[in-house]
């Protein structure tokens, strides 16, 4: 019986120990692995738009589980082991990717969400991330030094978010007049670093009796108002001159005290020694 049990024990380590494919069988196998996942990573290169990355992605990570089936088992030759477990490694990577959060679609501060095209920037490095991270240890030179070759490109080029703009509207034009005109007037000091958009406001600050634009470290005087009215200011980076908004580091807010348009107020947007309104944080508008 222990004769029998130790000839058992021989034929099963025998039968256990697969052996290694040639150089050539392996350079097969690494060609049929990058033609397998070049295809999905071209078409994420070439995504316009988040959905076309999502979807480019989940065509890879396909690739790769069905990839990692095919070279698991697989005992690769002595020089070019350690390539192999680093592509297995790239391999085992996918449910990765299939985790990946769509971009980030919240509107900032100012109210703005990041364009088609931020967010498509967004999600291709988040994909890249993902791959560079898991790709690290595949390498031509050192597979070309085993005798094998390997041309493809697992991780896409870096996308740069688009160039932040920085836009200003010409100091002292009014962008807004609604309802009745009358005499009085508002001269407006900004002695902060950011532009400002002034408002004189009856109810509704998107649609104030007037606005006027006022640059930094700038002065400006709105004419024309009646009535009474609330002065509404909000401050930014980058003016888009046709949605009427900053696009960044906006702040809202209003004076806590109401004007009368048969008196010329004075005005200054910024904190001041000394000063005798009070302000405060109101919506974006």
């Amino acid at each position: 019986m222990r004769v029998a049990a130790a000839g058992f024990a021989l034929l099963v380590g025998v039968a256990g120990c697969a052996s290694s494919v040639s150089t050539a069988e392996y350079q097969g196998l690494l060609t049929g692995f990058e033609q397998s996942v070049q295809p999905p990573i071209d078409r994420l290169v070439a995504a316009t738009s988040a959905d076309e990355v999502a979807s480019a992605s989940s065509e890879l990570a396909a690739a790769m589980q069905a990839q990692e089936q095919a070279l698991q088992d697989v005992n690769p030759p002595d020089n070019a082991r350690g390539q192999h477990d680093a592509v297995l490694t790239f391999l085992r990577s996918a449910p990765g990717l299939l985790a990946l959060a769509p971009p980030d679609a919240t509107p900032n501060e100012c109210g703005i969400a990041p364009s088609a095209e931020e967010q498509t920037a967004m999600a291709k490095a988040a994909v890249r991330q993902e791959l560079e991270a898991a790709a690290s240890g595949v390498s031509s030179t050192v597979l070309a030094g085993a005798g094998l070759t390997f041309s493809g490109s697992l991780i896409p080029p870096q996308v740069d978010l688009p160039a932040l703009q920085d836009r200003h509207g010409e100091n002292g034009a009014v962008l807004q007049r609604n309802g009745p005109r009358g005499g009085g007037t508002l001269e407006i000091k900004n002695g902060g670093g950011s532009d400002a958009v002034i408002a004189a406001v009856v109810s509704d600050p998107a649609a104030p009796t007037a606005s006027v634009y006022v640059r930094a470290l700038s002065t400006a005087t709105l004419t024309g108002l009646a009535g009474t009215y609330q002065v509404y200011f909000k401050s930014g980076t980058d003016w888009d001159g046709q949605a009427l908004k900053f696009t960044r580091d906006c702040a809202f807010q209003k004076f806590d005290d109401t004007f009368d348009a048969n008196s010329n107020w004075s005005i200054t947007v910024t904190p001041v020694v000394g000063g005798n309104a009070t302000s405060s944080d109101v919506p974006a508008f």
